[in-house]
């Protein structure tokens, strides 16, 4: 993840907390973010995704970018996670495949977030902390 504060004209690194998985065959066991959502209220709230199948990891950042934490994974039967588990909401959800999609915030609320795919939305209501199905 790269972010521009001069509106565009140069880009810098800013994933500090992300844990990005590397598999040899890529495709979905490789990192990939598909969207970082920047909430309307908070523009130093942020969420994104890792979409690959061994990682499946929602991440949060409360500084705009800078840091980054994670909130929750897919708590998958025989899922192993780059993350872990500890201390991160297992997202229990009706597809195997992780927690890739596209984020939206609340444009009121910054704890509100929805996570949605073709297959089930998730939603937060306390900044991640917990996730519905």
């Amino acid at each position: 993840i790269f972010k521009s504060t001069d509106g565009g004209k140069t880009f810098a690194r800013s994933d500090e907390g992300i844990v990005k998985v590397n598999a040899k065959q890529g495709g979905s066991l490789s990192s990939t973010f598909y969207c970082v959502a920047v909430s309307p209220a908070d523009g130093n709230v942020l969420y994104t995704n890792d979409g690959a199948w061994n990682a499946a990891t929602i991440y949060k950042s409360e500084d705009g970018g800078e840091a980054w934490k994670p909130v929750a994974n897919r708590g998958g039967i025989g899922v192993e996670n780059a993350v872990g588990s500890e201390g991160i909401f297992q997202l229990e959800t009706a597809t195997f495949a992780g927690v890739a999609g596209v984020l939206a915030v609340s444009p009121t609320d910054p704890d509100r977030a929805y996570l949605y795919n073709t297959e089930f939305i998730a939603r937060t209501e306390n900044g991640g902390r917990t996730w519905d199905d």
